[in-house]
């Protein structure tokens, strides 16, 4: 074998090497989505993120990535020596992809953080994968987005069906107290249905801490309220109505006429510009459409002055 032989050899062994090594470069920067049984999947030589979405779970992968179970924040994360890998529940989970170094735009770290506080953590990812896993963490955003919405709505009418039958079941016992031996078996006398009444709206006046200025109420036979309106001027309410009871203010409410009587949809404790349900009370039957007229045009401009748009 002479010189140019060897030289030749040489420069294919290069050539090889050099191709072998492009195409180590090329799957560095190389990254796909992909739509399986359980959901997206992102893949990457670096990482994997795989949406479980029956599970509503998120698990990643990564041949080099430093995870904190712990939720301690710390700078510095032991790092398993096989990878790491980590499911996290979906509502919580939150990524951010920033620069390794502040004059560094070409290389990224890639946090994810679930709502548990544990930390995955991969270092050194391309700018080509770090920007494509930030287009794929958005659309995976908008799903965890929908599911924290669900998980805090379920939340909240947990917290009121909780607190109407707490409502109820002090109700009950009040007028356990006030009629001890059940319901009568004769009509109760006009002093005696007032003062079983006047003592359950004593009650109520006495938890929201104020009296208003019209009040309006129906009691049964036995004295038992029910439906009961104690309005304030400055738009303050209690509101009694098929056995719950809500202290309130007109703002924001909403007045309609029904069937012989009203229904007021007003803000409760959990009220919020991102859940903006009203609660509902059917008020004023038994009275005249005269009394009903009267008391629907007071409740509206005392509802359009506590909003600010009275006239």
């Amino acid at each position: 074998m002479d010189l140019f032989d060897t030289a030749m050899i040489f420069l294919g062994l290069l050539v090889v090497l050099g191709a072998i090594g492009f195409e180590f470069h090329m799957r560095q920067m190389r990254s796909k989505v992909v739509q399986d049984a359980s959901g997206l999947r992102f893949e990457s030589h670096q990482f994997s993120v795989q949406v479980q979405r029956a599970k509503k779970q998120i698990h990643v992968e990564s041949p080099r990535g430093f995870l904190d179970t712990n939720g301690a924040g710390k700078p510095v994360l032991a790092r398993q020596a096989s990878g790491v890998q980590r499911t996290f529940e979906a509502i919580g989970f939150r990524t951010d992809v920033r620069s390794s170094t502040p004059m560094d735009t070409a290389i990224f770290d890639v946090e994810m953080t679930g709502g548990d506080g544990a930390l995955l953590k991969v270092v050194r990812v391309p700018q080509p994968v770090a920007a494509n896993f930030e287009i794929f963490a958005r659309q995976i955003h908008n799903w965890i987005e929908k599911l924290e919405r669900r998980a805090e709505r379920e939340r909240i009418e947990r917290l009121r069906i909780e607190q109407e039958a707490e409502q109820a079941a002090r109700h009950a016992e009040m007028m356990a107290q006030l009629l001890p031996n059940g319901p009568p078996k004769e009509p109760l006398s006009a002093e005696t249905l007032d003062a079983i009444a006047n003592a359950q709206i004593a009650n109520w006046r006495a938890s929201a801490g104020f009296e208003g200025e019209h009040s309006q109420r129906l009691t049964d036979a036995n004295g038992m309220v029910v439906w009961f309106v104690d309005l304030c001027a400055d738009g303050r309410i209690t509101l009694h109505a098929e056995r719950r009871t809500i202290h309130s203010t007109l703002r924001g409410a909403t007045v309609t006429s029904l069937a012989g009587e009203l229904e007021l949809g007003v803000r409760d404790a959990y009220w919020s510009e991102s859940n903006p349900e009203l609660r509902y009370f059917k008020i004023l039957r038994g009275l005249s459409a005269d009394e009903r007229r009267a008391w629907k045009e007071r409740l509206e401009l005392t509802r359009d002055k506590a909003n600010g748009t009275s006239a």
